[in-house]
């Protein structure tokens, strides 16, 4: 616990440094929230599912943070002056994978993540892409982690 609340806490001094909100998202959500993000069309046999005792109704262990974030924005009244928005979550998210799909840290059924969503103008792109990315290489270097590591990115 003290090594992951390290982390975290360096985490969050890298990205608070270039004003990311810190948000909470609740671990699980109703099957609409993933309907209406396009989510469970693609991951919906792969979520657990979970049935709600007084409620009755069925809820999904949270497999992924966008849609929460998504629903964070959409209930703020935000203009393209307060662009950009950006949030920041250690979150835990789990994936119902198969047995014979877990393999190491790439296919487990549960992690927790640094996960955040940031919301600009096409014009800052550049200037955000250039943020996260000076926030992933100053992590990865003080982890020891840079050497020999590369990056591809493919585009449609």
């Amino acid at each position: 616990m003290i090594l992951r609340k390290e982390v975290t806490d360096y985490l969050w001094d890298l990205h608070k440094e270039h004003n990311y909100q810190r948000v909470w998202t609740p671990h699980i959500a109703k099957e609409e929230l993933y309907n209406t993000s396009g989510h469970a069309k693609h991951y919906l046999d792969d979520m657990f599912k979970v049935h709600g005792g007084t409620s009755n109704e069925d809820f999904y262990l949270k497999p992924m943070n966008c849609p929460h974030h998504m629903e964070l924005f959409a209930d703020n009244a935000f203009s393209y002056r307060d662009m950009p928005i950006r949030y920041f979550e250690p979150a835990t998210v789990y994936r119902d994978e198969k047995p014979g799909q877990l393999s190491g840290l790439t296919r487990v059924r549960n992690i927790t993540q640094d996960d955040g969503h940031l919301f600009c103008r096409a014009s800052q792109i550049k200037q955000e892409a250039e943020i996260v990315v000076s926030i992933i290489k100053k992590f990865y270097e003080t982890m020891g982690m840079l050497d020999g590591y590369w990056v591809s990115l493919s585009l449609r």
